[in-house]
């Protein structure tokens, strides 16, 4: 079974069985697809509305597995980016570096 959309690279289409979903909700679903023909990858999000169907894709290097294994973790909180730039500003990155390994 063939998908209808085309990988944005090659411009083949994307085969269904090359499409992994990796959420979906009423009106909306995001998909990782792979190209069978050059291998390029993206995550694809799918939108429905009143004016029809809306998607947004974008390239990744990032395989199925990978994907998968972060999308719908929790984002980085406006906190956590206050803390890890007081963190870097007030000490020396080598150091950090160093005392991590």
């Amino acid at each position: 079974m063939d998908a209808l959309a085309k990988c944005s690279v090659c411009g083949r289409k994307l085969r269904a069985d090359r499409i992994v979903i990796l959420d979906e909700k009423e009106r909306e679903t995001v998909l990782h697809a792979t190209c069978f023909n050059c291998k390029s990858a993206s995550i694809i999000f799918l939108s429905s509305n009143q004016a029809g169907l809306v998607s947004v894709g974008m390239a990744t290097d990032m395989d199925a597995s990978e994907v998968k294994k972060i999308f719908g973790t929790s984002a980085i909180s406006a906190d956590e980016v206050i803390d890890a730039h007081e963190l870097i500003s007030h000490n020396d990155i080598l150091q950090l570096v160093k005392n991590s390994n």
